[in-house]
């Protein structure tokens, strides 16, 4: 169980990384236009 919760964690990291890189993105596209 301590895996598990350790794989959750890192997947929840991961998915605010891209997140944040997708945010970044879209940032840019507006500074853009």
């Amino acid at each position: 169980m301590n895996y598990a919760y350790k794989y959750i964690i890192n997947m929840h990291g991961v998915a605010i990384k891209l997140f944040e890189e997708i945010h970044h993105d879209i940032l840019d596209g507006i500074q853009v236009e």
